[in-house]
């Protein structure tokens, strides 16, 4: 059930952490066109590296270090993570060269707080009630 939550929340901070970085980086805003491409580009990005990278990696890594401690690790690899979804969006917008383009910044950002959000969800964990 925490997932069912987790995830849309974590694409919604993406977005939000998309639209600061864009204002506090470049002083912009995105008009109306630009918005409906980066809500749709990013989710479509997000629905597949969620179950293709994200929580493969998030549960592989408790594997490895045989549980949830340390809790850092998991918003870190999460966030290091977020390079395959924007760099798969700037590939197809672009290609090679636009990598360290502005719009990959802003989109770096996106899923750098993806993956904080994702990462610091996956590894909290409530006690078991008595």
């Amino acid at each position: 059930m925490r997932y069912v939550m987790l995830i849309p929340l974590a694409w919604v901070a993406g977005i939000g952490a998309y639209f600061l970085a864009l204002l506090v980086f470049y002083g912009e805003t995105t008009g109306q066109g630009d918005l409906f491409a980066v809500l749709y580009w990013s989710f479509l990005a997000f629905a597949v590296c969620v179950p293709a990278v994200y929580l493969p990696c998030l549960f592989g890594l408790r594997w490895l270090l045989g549980g949830w401690r340390p809790f850092i690790a998991f918003p870190l690899a999460a966030s290091a993570l977020g390079v395959i979804p924007a760099a798969l969006i700037v590939l197809l917008w672009g290609g090679l060269r636009d990598l360290l383009s502005s719009e990959a910044v802003v989109f770096y950002c996106l899923f750098t707080a993806v993956g904080v959000v994702l990462g610091s969800g996956v590894a909290w964990h409530r006690p078991k009630a008595a």
